[in-house]
C-alpha cells in the first residue's frame, strides 16, 4: 500500500479524486432522480452517467452525444432485427446481425461502438414488450449522459485545453531542469543521472498533446497548443544537443572554464528567468514573456564567442588543446536561445 501512495503524484491524486467525484456525483443524482420519476431500465442509466464522465469537461461533452447517438442507431437496428429476423434460432440470429451491423458501421464511426450494446439488449428481450423495453432504456440512457454532462461542467469541470496547458507547463520545468544540469556540468564535470527527467518531459509532452487533440472548447485561444508543444519538442532537443556537448569525451579546459564562470552562470539565470515568465504566463498569473531576459543571455553567449574570449590563456595557465569544445558549447547555447526565441513568438 505503501508503495502505491508514493506512485501517486499530486497531479494523478487530484485527477483521481476529481475523476471519482464526478462519477460518485452523477451515478447518485441519475439514481436519486429516476426513483422520484418512477423510470425503469435504472442500472441503464447510472451506467450511462458513469461512462460519459470524461478526463476533461472536452471528452464529457463528446461521450454524452455519442453515447446518445450510439444508442438511437443501435435501437432501430435491435428493432429491425426483431421485425424482420423469425423462425427457428430466431434470437441466435438477431443477436448475430446485430451486432454484424453496428460493428461493421462503428469501424467507420468509432462512437457508434456503444450501440451494439442497445441493438443486442433488445435482440435478446421477449418480442412481446419490445418496445416498451427499447422506449424506457433510451430515455434511461438519455438522463444518464444528460446528468454525467451537468456534473462533468458543474462539479471540478477541466477543460481539455486547461490539461494540455498543465501539461505543457510540467515539461517546461523539465526544460528549465535539464539546463540548469547541463550549464552546471560545464563547469563541475560529476555525472548525474538525467533518465528521470528525459522520462518526465517525455510523459508530460505526451499527455499534452493527447490533451490538444481532444480540445474542442476554446480551441482557438492563445496560444495555440499544438504549435506550441512542438516548440517545447524542438527546445528539448536543443537542451540535448547541449547536454551531448558537456557530456562529450573533451571536456572544457579548467582555465577556459574559470574564465567563463560568471558569464555561464549568468547565462543560466536569464534562460531560467524567461522560461519563468512563459511558466507564469501559462497560469495566466503574469503578461506575455518580453524579450529582456533572453536578449541578455544571447548576449552572454556572443560575449563567450567573441575572440577575446577564445584568445590564448593567460601565462602560466593550462593551455587548451584548440577551441573546439568552447565553440561546441557556442553552438549549444546559440540553439537553445534560437528555440527560446520561437516559444516566445508562439505565445504572441
Amino acid at each position: 500500500m505503501q508503495d502505491i501512495l508514493i506512485k501517486l503524484k499530486p497531479g494523478t491524486l487530484r485527477e483521481s479524486l476529481r475523476l471519482g467525484l464526478q462519477g460518485a456525483i452523477s451515478a447518485a443524482a441519475t439514481y436519486l432522480l429516476m426513483e422520484w420519476m418512477g423510470l425503469a431500465e435504472m442500472s441503464w442509466g447510472v451506467i450511462s452517467a458513469l461512462f460519459v464522465v470524461q478526463q476533461s469537461t472536452d471528452g464529457t461533452l463528446t461521450a454524452a452525444s455519442g453515447r446518445v447517438g450510439a444508442t438511437a442507431v443501435g435501437t432501430v437496428i435491435g428493432l429491425a432485427s426483431i421485425q424482420f429476423i423469425g423462425g427457428d434460432f430466431a434470437t441466435a440470429l438477431r443477436l448475430a446481425a446485430s451486432a454484424l451491423v453496428v460493428n461493421a458501421l462503428a469501424a467507420s464511426w468509432p462512437g457508434l461502438r456503444f450501440g451494439v450494446v442497445a441493438a443486442v439488449a433488445i435482440a435478446l428481450g421477449p418480442s412481446a414488450n419490445v418496445w416498451d423495453g427499447a422506449l424506457d432504456r433510451g430515455i434511461a440512457i438519455m438522463l444518464g449522459a444528460l446528468i454525467g454532462t451537468i456534473v462533468g461542467f458543474g462539479v471540478w469541470p477541466e477543460t481539455a485545453r486547461q490539461k494540455a496547458i498543465r501539461s505543457a507547463q510540467a515539461a517546461l520545468e523539465n526544460c528549465a531542469d535539464l539546463l540548469q544540469v547541463a550549464l552546471d556540468e560545464t563547469l563541475d564535470p560529476r555525472e548525474r543521472e538525467l533518465g528521470a527527467i528525459h522520462r518526465r518531459f517525455l510523459a508530460n509532452v505526451r499527455q499534452a498533446h493527447d490533451m490538444a487533440s481532444r480540445a474542442r472548447l476554446g480551441r482557438n485561444n492563445r496560444p495555440p497548443l499544438h504549435e506550441f508543444v512542438h516548440a517545447l519538442e524542438r527546445l528539448w532537443h536543443a537542451l540535448i544537443i547541449l547536454d551531448r556537448v558537456v557530456q562529450g569525451d573533451r571536456r572544457i579546459d579548467p582555465a577556459w572554464s574559470a574564465d567563463m564562470d560568471s558569464t555561464i552562470h549568468c547565462i543560466q539565470e536569464e534562460a531560467c528567468a524567461y522560461l519563468g515568465e512563459v511558466a507564469r504566463y501559462l497560469q495566466e498569473q503574469g503578461p506575455a514573456p518580453t524579450m529582456e531576459h533572453l536578449d541578455k543571455m544571447i548576449g552572454m553567449v556572443e560575449k563567450l564567442a567573441a575572440p577575446a574570449a577564445l584568445a590564448e590563456p593567460r601565462e602560466n595557465t593550462p593551455a587548451a588543446e584548440d577551441p573546439l569544445p568552447v565553440q561546441a558549447l557556442i553552438f549549444g547555447l546559440r540553439e537553445v536561445g534560437r528555440n527560446l526565441r520561437e516559444i516566445g513568438r508562439v505565445l504572441q
